[in-house]
């Protein structure tokens, strides 16, 4: 988990878009389109920012005080749940690599029986043989590429996300109108 240093500053239309996306206003065109728990978040995996040991949300808006209440108590279960999410994520992602990697292994093993039978037959000229066989060969190498790619590669995100989300939730935050 990244260490919590720092501090987070999110410009807010109202309370309601720390967790809800803001959509397109024609008041603040250039205000992002997206909640400000995932501003937070892009800031923090993007290394524009540190896991934040606070975060200072201004809005515009005013807000009643159960509705500022109501997102800080909400802040730290948003955070776990996401990371909880982004956790399982990686986990299908890894159920999913285990299985492709059995099927891509079944095809090398296929394509190599294959190319081995053409070598002892020669059923056609040695040119056509040796380029069949060299395809096949390729072919099931090609065939280990995704279920790989899915076992070291792709969980990894989903991870990283988790962690950032795991900072976010120990954070503070301070709402400032």
């Amino acid at each position: 988990m990244p260490k919590a240093t720092g501090t987070i500053r999110l410009d807010l239309a109202s309370i309601e878009h720390l967790f809800v996306d803001c959509g397109f206003s024609a008041r603040s065109p250039e205000r992002s389109t997206c909640a400000g728990l995932e501003q937070a978040r892009r800031r923090v995996a993007s290394g524009a920012a540190r896991a934040p040991a606070h975060v200072r949300v201004e809005v515009e808006e005013p807000a009643t005080a159960e509705a500022i209440d109501a997102a800080l108590a909400a802040w730290p279960i948003r955070c776990r749940t996401l990371a909880e999410e982004h956790r399982q994520a990686a986990a299908a992602m890894r159920a999913a690599g285990r299985l492709a990697l059995v099927l891509g292994l079944a095809v090398m093993v296929l394509c190599t029986v294959f190319a081995a039978a053409i070598d002892h037959f020669e059923p056609l000229p040695r040119l056509l043989n040796r380029l069949l066989q060299d395809g096949l060969i390729i072919l099931g190498w090609v065939s280990l590429w995704r279920p790989l790619d899915l076992l070291l590669f792709d969980g990894t995100a989903e991870l990283r996300r988790a962690r950032v989300y795991e900072a976010l939730a120990g954070s503070t935050v301070d709402v400032r109108r």
